[in-house]
C-alpha cells in the first residue's frame, strides 16, 4: 500500500471510528450460516409510508393476515420484498433472492406474485416485468441487449445463463442472487 491510513482531525489527533461486528461462530455441517438473514434486517428497516392527500385509495386492506399471507406467497427468509410507490394505483415491486451458494441449503425460490397482491389488496392487477431500474420492459432490454460472442462459447460450462425467463407470475423463479423487478397497476 503506498499510503498508509492515518487519517486526523484539525488538532493532528486521529479520528475514530465506531463500528460494530458481529461474528458467528458454527460448525457448517449442521448449522446454517445467519449472515444474509443478518443483513437482510439490518440493510431492511420497516417501511412506512403515509399520505395526506385527499384522493380515496383503491387498495381494499381487509387482509387481516397480511404477513401470513406475503409468507405463503414465498417471501421467506432469503427473499426479499421491496415495494416503491410510482403514482396513484402504480408501483414497482423488486424481489430479491439475496441467497448464495455458501449458504447451506441455498436454493432457488419460487414466489407467488398475485398472492403477494391478494395480500395487498390488488388482485387483478396489471403487471409486467420491468429491468432493475423500472425503465424498461424486460423483453425489450433482451431485444436491444448486446450477445458478445467469443471463442469460449462452445466450451462446456459456457454460453447461455440457465435462468427462468418465464412470465408465470403464480410462480416467479429467483435463482440464487436474482433480482427481479414488476411494474404493477392497480385496476
Amino acid at each position: 500500500m503506498p499510503e498508509n491510513v492515518n487519517e486526523t482531525d484539525s488538532l493532528g489527533y486521529g479520528i475514530r471510528v465506531r463500528a460494530s461486528y458481529n461474528i458467528q461462530l458454527f460448525d457448517k455441517t449442521t448449522t446454517q450460516n445467519l449472515q444474509r438473514i443478518v443483513q437482510l434486517r439490518t440493510d431492511s428497516p420497516a417501511q412506512y409510508f403515509f399520505n395526506f392527500g385527499k384522493a380515496e385509495a383503491t387498495f381494499n386492506m381487509e387482509c387481516p393476515f397480511i404477513s401470513k399471507t406475503i409468507k405463503e406467497a414465498g417471501v421467506v427468509e432469503n427473499v426479499k420484498l421491496i415495494t416503491i410507490p410510482l403514482a396513484a394505483n402504480k408501483m414497482i415491486l423488486r424481489l430479491e433472492n439475496v441467497a448464495d451458494f455458501l449458504l447451506k441449503g441455498a436454493k432457488t425460490q419460487t414466489v407467488n406474485l398475485n398472492k403477494i397482491l391478494e395480500a395487498f389488496g390488488a388482485q387483478g392487477s396489471q403487471i409486467k416485468e420491468v429491468t432493475l431500474t423500472g425503465n424498461m420492459e424486460i423483453e425489450e432490454m433482451r431485444q436491444r441487449k448486446i450477445q458478445w460472442k467469443t471463442m469460449d462459447d462452445k466450451l462446456p460450462g459456457f454460453g447461455e445463463v440457465k435462468i427462468d425467463k418465464s412470465q408465470d407470475f403464480a410462480a416467479i423463479k429467483l435463482e440464487l442472487q436474482r433480482i427481479r423487478t414488476f411494474e404493477i397497476n392497480v385496476n
